[in-house]
């Protein structure tokens, strides 16, 4: 079995809950139509996309439909598909997606000294309490960043590709991202007195992050495995064809 099929497979019946009441051999047949299609499966947004035609189908749709529902549908797309992208231009949008992604990354990885500068300026000039928030925040965000990027990344592709201090040191870090959050927001309360905007917060600040991380994961994972998997596909496609 081709080797991208395999692990195509590994992603949807590991991490992906729409195809867990399937068997190995069901959800086999679901890939292999859209693999051959150029529908690579991004396994952090739950898609399967073709770049070439900038079309996709999130997994939970794709279930409900039989495989040869599927194989007809597909046809039929791409035959009213008026704009197909060519290959060079699909690969300068997902490595200029990429780039522009990792700068962020480098950016977000600042934040512990943003955090400390900002931090002490604003609690030495204006208040004691917004200056912890804000600088706790900064802290937390980039610690915390780092953290999911490779608890993502483990999860949803493998292990092996995660950062070995991170390995070494996973419990840590995710014990001192909760005590930096925890004290962040203690703080913020401290200085609005508002339970209501702690709250907010308290919700809304991880979870921008995670949304934020996994846009970040899927840049790069077309940037690396999506695109070779999007190449095998055409070149598979084009043997087949002669």
């Amino acid at each position: 079995m081709d080797a991208n099929l395999i692990i195509t497979l590994s992603y949807l019946s590991k991490n992906d809950s729409a195809f867990k009441h399937l068997t190995d051999e069901e959800i086999l047949k679901y890939v292999i139509i859209f693999y051959s299609h150029q529908f690579i499966y991004d396994p952090y947004k739950k898609t399967f996309y073709n770049p070439i035609i900038n079309f996709g189908y999130p997994s939970r749709a794709v279930v409900k439909q039989t495989t040869s529902h599927w194989e007809s549908e597909i046809n039929i797309l791409i035959q009213r598909t008026t704009r197909n992208f060519s290959i060079d231009e699909v690969k300068d949008k997902i490595y200029s997606n990429h780039k522009f992604h990792f700068a962020v990354y480098k950016y977000i990885r600042l934040g512990k000294w943003a955090g400390i500068l900002i931090g002490v300026i604003v609690a030495y000039f204006y208040n004691l309490y917004l200056g912890a928030f804000l600088g706790l925040t900064l802290i937390y965000l980039d610690y915390n960043f780092y953290n999911k990027y490779n608890v993502f990344l483990g999860k949803y592709q493998s292990s092996f590709l995660t950062a070995t201090n991170w390995k070494q040191n996973s419990s840590s870090y995710i014990l001192f991202t909760l005590v930096l959050f925890i004290l962040s927001q203690t703080f913020l309360y401290g200085y609005c007195h508002n339970i209501f905007i702690v709250i907010i917060c308290f919700f809304t600040i991880p979870l921008f992050l995670e949304l934020y991380i996994f846009k970040s994961l899927s840049a790069a994972y077309w940037a690396t495995e999506g695109f070779n998997f999007l190449e095998d596909s055409i070149r598979e496609n084009k043997y087949r064809h002669t």
